[in-house]
């Protein structure tokens, strides 16, 4: 899994994940996101685009919902949007759907967040 910036309006924050995303090699210290945006990245709100994903596997599941709660607890906002539809199918079997911010589309997500701040 690899994690890019795309932009960052200092609220607002893009990102484009692209690969499989797998809990490999990630720890509560070395957290992607983390890593991306730094530590102070919680309180924020994220857009997380999965159209470059190829596969999310349970541990991968499991990372992006502790991220959801990391967010949540700190007052900010995740938002997962353009799954393909291999991941949006296990998001859904998986009913985290009803956990997690889902979105069709960037603008969708947009929509979720409140729009895109100034």
């Amino acid at each position: 899994m690899h994690i890019s910036k795309v932009s960052d309006d200092g609220d607002l924050v893009r990102l484009k994940v692209q690969g499989r995303i797998v809990h490999e090699g990630v720890t509560k210290s070395a957290d992607p996101i983390s890593q991306t945006l730094g530590a102070d990245c919680y309180p924020r709100r994220v857009l997380m685009d999965l159209s470059g994903t190829e596969y999310i596997g349970s541990s991968g599941l499991s990372w992006v919902v502790v991220a959801h709660k990391r967010f949540r607890s700190a007052g900010g906002r995740l938002i997962l949007h353009s799954a393909p539809p291999v991941v949006s199918d296990v998001i859904k079997i998986m009913r985290l759907e009803l956990v997690l911010d889902v979105a069709e589309s960037e603008r969708e997500a947009l929509e979720m967040a409140g729009g895109e701040s100034t």
